[in-house]
């Protein structure tokens, strides 16, 4: 997004993700990190059997990411699977179990989806364990209430997977939203957010949440924000359909989620940011124009 007027040039620049940590990973190209992949897979599903579905939460666990909604719409899809497919499904929550900022997740769990198969990735990992685990799940899942970019989502389209998320901020950049002319929309200051949906149709690796509730509210460092509230049970819905699409399918969709992470239009990959600061910084010099010298007289 440029805007350029006699007073400013303004050039918006999103995260650019690594496409060479974050990638689907092939078991007869990449031995190595198929092999640790395997590893991690028998250390996370230990005891629960070989996984048909998986979720992925990478998020911390603090208010606004608002996990305990992505657990929630979890449990509620789950016991809508047949019997027999209930304990396929699996939820890898990345992130601190405990933290004072959020809640105490095995508390949440526990109490409130005590058959679901729910499990605990919380140390710090390398990044190619995380790529790996974004390779070990189907669908990368958000319900944050704000967000200004969402590094994970994106990296799990990087990787090659579907998301699930909130219209909101950043978030809605990743999903592609198209007018009414198949293009991608530009947000302006006339059209600052998708939030309330006038636009629908967006990238086939993205299923969005719509907010059912939005509200203004703000602290002393940022003195407004909006915060864009999703009624749990839409992700259960988000997840159906995620599941109801065939693996191999998925996995098409996952392969051009990446291309379009790594095309110029997005610019989300590491390569396009750095030139796009380039471009940015290029023109800064070229266009620039001192201020007019001026003197102080004492009096």
């Amino acid at each position: 997004m440029d805007i350029n007027n006699s007073n400013r040039y303004l050039m918006y620049i999103p995260h650019g993700i690594n496409s060479e940590i974050f990638f689907p990973i092939d078991k007869d190209i990449h031995t190595a990190e198929y092999a640790r992949l395997l590893e991690l897979k028998s250390q996370i599903f230990a005891n629960k059997g070989e996984p048909e579905f998986v979720v992925l939460y990478n998020n911390r666990n603090i208010r606004r990411k608002l996990v305990t909604n992505v657990i929630l719409a979890f449990n509620k899809f789950v016991q809508e699977l047949p019997k027999e497919k209930q304990e396929k499904a699996v939820l890898i929550l990345h992130t601190a179990p405990v933290d004072e900022n959020g809640t105490d997740l095995p508390a949440v769990v526990s109490a409130l989806t005590p058959k679901c198969n729910v499990v605990f990735s919380a140390s710090r990992v390398a990044p190619n364990d995380l790529n790996a685990l974004y390779n070990l799940s189907d669908v990368v899942m958000s319900m944050s209430n704000a967000e200004g970019f969402g590094l994970a989502t994106a990296e799990g389209l990087m990787s090659g997977r579907m998301i699930i998320a909130t219209v909101t901020g950043g978030l809605q950049d990743q999903m592609r939203f198209e007018d009414e002319n198949g293009k991608w929309i530009n947000f302006d200051a006339e059209f600052q957010t998708n939030h309330r949906g006038k636009y629908k149709k967006c990238g086939e690796w993205a299923i969005p949440l719509f907010p059912d509730a939005i509200s203004l509210t703000g602290s002393i460092p940022t003195p407004y924000i909006y915060e864009s509230y999703v009624d749990w049970p839409k992700g259960s819905e988000a997840l159906h359909k995620v599941y109801n699409i065939p693996k191999e399918e998925r996995i098409r969709i996952g392969i051009k989620a990446r291309e379009w992470m790594l095309s110029e239009e997005s610019g989300m990959s590491s390569i396009n940011m750095a030139q796009r600061f380039i471009t940015g910084i290029d023109k800064t010099f070229k266009d620039w124009k001192p201020r007019k010298r001026f003197a102080l007289y004492k009096i």
